[in-house]
């Protein structure tokens, strides 16, 4: 299963990866694609589900602009409103997808809704072939505390999600004025 798991997060890490290039225009130079992997992989969970595996990334100045880098200001400006996450998946079965989510932090659900789906591919409730892509970016009715964990529902498959301490930390200090900065 971890084996199974890891061959998804690959394959979406290098299928992300080239969606935010193709976005880039001719003159800028591509970002080192290893640097790109490492900082999603630290604000992402999976989503294990039957039929479909989702990577679940959190969005921020650091995802944003690796995944969305022709509309990044826009992206980052939405991010620091509401809690965001880009959503992905292969259904590697026949099966059916509901985009609904939920996040339980400290006892309370704060409901999710879709933003938008993303190349249009499916992000809506109903049927998905085996091999469809599903791919958009979920809003929190509520800013969540990514400081402190929290559990992401998808129907009845879940992930409990808590971010490292020091990519935390990266966030506050982008985050900081700097004037205030040390």
């Amino acid at each position: 299963m971890a084996r199974k798991i890891t061959s998804i997060l690959a394959a979406f890490l290098i299928s992300t990866l080239a969606l935010a290039q193709e976005q880039q225009t001719a003159g800028e130079e591509v970002k080192d694609k290893q640097t790109n992997i490492d900082t999603l992989k630290k604000f992402m969970a999976v989503l294990p589900a039957a039929g479909i595996s989702l990577s679940v990334i959190h969005l921020n100045k650091f995802t944003v602009d690796i995944l969305f880098p022709q509309q990044k200001q826009a992206w980052r400006t939405r991010s620091r409103l509401n809690t965001l996450f880009f959503v992905q998946g292969v259904a590697d079965k026949d099966t059916n997808f509901d985009p609904s989510f939920v996040a339980v932090q400290g006892g309370n659900n704060y409901r999710g809704s879709v933003l938008t789906p993303i190349n249009n591919t499916k992000f809506a409730l109903g049927p998905l072939i085996k091999g469809d892509m599903v791919q958009g970016i979920v809003s929190f009715d509520r800013s969540l505390d990514i400081n402190k964990p929290f559990k992401l529902v998808n129907n009845e498959n879940s992930v409990e999600v808590q971010f490292d301490r020091k990519n935390l930390e990266m966030l506050k200090e982008v985050a900081q004025p700097a004037s205030t900065k040390q």
